[in-house]
């Protein structure tokens, strides 16, 4: 099932995240998102001297993604069928100062941005608390814990970013990937120190 919903004009993380996202980009950013949908379009809107590169690697959101985007010569989408390391590497191709982990494979992805992610970048990560621990302690299940985290990528907490929550439209319900939705959906939206 895609959830997708074509009467909102920004993307479908909680609310806030896409405006606070916005006041942290600016007009040249080069975005890389794991995961496509109303977010590219959207995005490469916001960084009309920039770049946007998606990598997708579900064919009906590949194709969605196509139509939203194929007037849009700024934004550039990658197919990647479900080849784990190619899929997370696919970010390797370019140097991006945003990235989006809202897609599959979010915890490998994550931790790619991780050990990439430089001062100045911008991290969003779509239904965190399906990766987290309700403390935060626990970043992505058992595969990503707080010590984890470089001191300059830590995960975000006030000042360092937002946290954007709604109540979960699909709580209890499995995603694509078999997760089971939290009571909560969040965003989290951080800077690198």
């Amino acid at each position: 099932m895609i959830y997708y919903d074509p009467a909102r004009t920004v993307p479908n993380w909680a609310p806030g995240a896409a405006e606070h996202l916005e006041s942290l980009m600016n007009m040249n950013d080069i975005c890389f998102e794991w995961g496509g949908g109303q977010s590219t379009g959207w995005l490469a809107r916001l960084v009309q001297h920039g770049m946007v590169i998606t990598v997708e690697n579900n064919l009906e959101w590949l194709q969605r993604t196509v139509k939203l985007t194929e007037k849009m010569s700024n934004c550039h989408i990658v197919w990647s069928p479900k080849t784990m390391r190619r899929y997370v590497d696919a970010v390797d191709m370019v140097t991006p100062t945003v990235f989006l982990v809202d897609g599959y494979l979010r915890p490998e992805c994550l931790k790619k941005v991780i050990d990439i992610a430089k001062p100045g970048n911008i991290i969003l990560l779509d239904d965190a608390l399906d990766y987290t621990s309700a403390d935060r302690r626990v970043v992505c299940s058992t595969f990503i814990t707080r010590e984890d985290f470089p001191q300059d990528v830590p995960p975000p907490e006030p000042p360092m970013g937002e946290v954007h929550r709604m109540p979960h439209p699909h709580r209890g319900q499995k995603n694509l990937y078999g997760i089971l939705s939290p009571e909560f959906k969040e965003t989290w939206v951080w800077k690198v120190r």
